[in-house]
């Protein structure tokens, strides 16, 4: 994920620069800077395929600019870009790249601009151009078809800054998802649940006896990790036999390397082991919350997709009871290629139907079976047991980096108003509700008018929804969500993006369980292991062989002990989030958390990079 935006980026860069250096794209040469106004000529007169000129003005500013650009600034321009805030300089070549690709729509372009990135030496040459491969035809169909203009394209990827301001939500109907209408019956049962939780201020202390949840997160199953293969590499993923050592390099550990690695299968299994010997009384649900594909977005195939998962899913039917009720979620990297997701009743040639054909033959058994063509057609469903609801999203469908949203930019699937009737039948039903999904809806990762819609959603719904849990970061956070009261913003909802399996940058591996109140379905507190996966490489190193050595998976943390709370309520985790903003001992200690004491976190992390890490909790929208 990370080298696709990396690389989105620096094709946007290039996209400019091309322009300057003399390329032939379709036969033609692309002019240089003496004859800057034929090439303007030629863009305005493509006006009607880029949906939006490109002003004189605009093009010889990105490329003056770009022309004496320091190499720091890319770096730079890149981090904003990752999260969704770019900058005016990013929103210049981004509306240059997809201007010059709907001009020249051939694979030829795009191979062009993806294999260029190398020369900047941002990635190996065959990531590069294996990118080009896997993503060049989707792109031009994207921007071909799209009915955005340019600067409404860039908004959507890397950040609404790029839009005019009078195109940006919520001017104009074009980023207004209606909400469905409330019946009175609906109605009346909400206020009736707001009345009564205003009334109720006592708070129940967490038992041994309550019903618990179980959540892994981003396991990345690699099936080719070596050890002793280069654990710092060239390559965005490391720890294989074909993977390219670097200067800082080293050898990959036994039980995985904290580094561009992914999870060992054995360290996995032993993870299961774990948990089945030493915690199965302990929860009833499991939520395995999406990514079981390695980071070799470059390299990926679709035979190779179905291999991983159908080896993780031998894997938990093998470890996990079948009383134990499992729920599985898509991630970002399941498809091919990574974080593109279209339903076929937009594009049959790229629908990722063969995906979700596949994941319901191998989850089949854990989907309702009233769910299966919604699944089949959409990836997304919904558990039901007792009072509880557990409505499963796939969140590709707010992704920035998904391009089909390009297309359907509103609602992919139908899946914002299909979690209304979720909601409003759990209302009238009497039965509180779970969210879950892979990546959590804020604006680093998903669209503004999205986040809002959702955020809309979950303030009419706050007093039925008891969690929201998702992964994608690998690290261990929280999101806040705020009303939309302008001048009053409360919390309306906590979203716990639980710490992921892998070690994939520099974390260690972890799981969390989730204890709930049995008659309400309140969360009470969260408890996370963690695996020092330095100790267990070095304590190895002494057993012969080392498959009799059993790594030991520590307690990490409860939230309630160590943040202090008094419940896991909204309101009490915004009280913890402004004490921790004035109070260096809470900020540090959820800084250790966020990463898991990995090897680099020192005490000598400056107050702000930790003042940011904590300034990510808070989607006000």
């Amino acid at each position: 994920m990370l080298a696709l935006k990396k690389s989105l980026l620096m094709l946007s860069i290039l996209v400019s620069l091309i322009i300057i250096i003399d390329y032939n794209v379709q036969g033609m040469i692309v002019p240089q800077s003496d004859n800057l106004t034929m090439a303007t000529n030629s863009l305005k007169v493509s006006q009607s395929q880029s949906h939006s000129p490109l002003h004189d003005h605009t093009l010889f500013s990105t490329i003056h600019m770009l022309r004496f650009l320091n190499p720091k600034l890319l770096v730079k321009e890149y981090h904003r870009a990752m999260r969704g805030k770019a900058s005016w300089l990013t929103c210049q070549v981004c509306s240059a790249a997809v201007g010059l690709i709907r001009l020249y729509p051939s694979l030829s372009t795009v191979q062009t601009i993806f294999t260029n990135v190398c020369s900047l030496g941002y990635e190996e040459y065959r990531v590069c151009e294996g990118l080009s491969q896997l993503f060049g035809e989707e792109l031009i169909h994207i921007l071909v078809h799209s009915t955005l203009t340019n600067s409404e394209v860039c908004g959507l990827v890397i950040g609404t800054s790029c839009m005019p301001t009078s195109a940006r939500y919520p001017h104009g109907d074009k980023w207004t998802l209606p909400l469905l209408p409330l019946s009175d019956d609906v109605t009346n049962v909400l206020l009736d649940l707001e009345h009564r939780n205003q009334l109720q201020q006592a708070i129940k202390e967490p038992s041994k006896n309550e019903s618990t949840i179980l959540h892994l997160s981003d396991l990345h199953l690699d099936i080719y990790y070596q050890p002793n293969a280069p654990a710092a590499c060239s390559e965005p993923l490391c720890c294989r036999a074909t993977s390219t050592a670097n200067k800082r390099s080293y050898g990959a550990g036994f039980w995985g390397s904290m580094d561009n690695c992914d999870s060992v299968l054995r360290t996995i299994e032993n993870l299961l082991t774990t948990i089945s010997q030493q915690h199965s009384d302990q929860y009833r649900y499991l939520l395995l919350t999406g990514d079981y594909i390695p980071h070799d977005i470059w390299n990926t195939t679709k035979d190779e997709i179905i291999h991983t998962t159908r080896t993780f899913n031998g894997l938990i039917k093998k470890h996990v009871p079948a009383d134990k009720i499992i729920i599985p979620v898509i991630g970002n990297h399941e498809s091919h290629p990574v974080d593109q997701f279209c339903p076929q009743d937009l594009n049959k040639q790229f629908s990722s139907q063969w995906l979700y054909e596949e994941l319901l033959q191998q989850w089949k058994q854990w989907i309702p079976s009233e769910y299966h063509e919604t699944f089949r057609q959409y990836g997304y469903y919904a558990v039901v047991d007792g009072k509880a609801r557990f409505i499963v999203l796939n969140m590709n469908y707010c992704a920035r980096l998904n391009f089909f949203n390009v297309l359907r930019y509103l609602d992919m699937g139908d899946m914002l108003h299909w979690m209304q009737r979720q909601l409003q039948n759990a209302t009238l039903s009497d039965q509180y509700v779970y969210l879950v999904g892979h990546i959590a809806p804020d604006e680093d990762e998903c669209f503004t008018h999205w986040v809002i819609t959702y955020r809309d959603i979950i303030q009419t719904y706050k007093n039925i929804i008891r969690g929201q849990f998702f992964g994608h970061t690998h690290l261990d956070e929280i999101r806040i969500y705020y009303s939309n009261q302008p001048n009053d913003p409360q919390p309306i909802g906590v979203a716990y993006l639980a710490p992921s399996v892998t070690t994939y940058l520099n974390v260690m591996p972890s799981f969390r369980f989730y204890s709930t109140d049995p008659d309400n379905g309140q969360l009470m507190d969260h408890m996370t292991y963690y695996l020092n996966l330095t100790k267990a490489n070095q304590v190895g190193k002494q057993f012969h062989p080392f498959e009799t050595y059993e790594p030991i998976w520590d307690f990490e943390y409860s939230a309630r002990h160590s943040y202090n709370l008094t419940s896991l309520s909204p309101k009490s985790w915004h009280q913890f989030t402004q004490q921790a903003l004035g109070n260096p001992i809470f900020l540090r200690r959820y800084y250790q958390h966020y990463g898991r004491y990995n090897d680099d976190q020192t005490d000598t992390k400056s107050i702000s990079t930790m003042l940011n890490v904590i300034d990510r909790v808070f989607v006000r929208v």
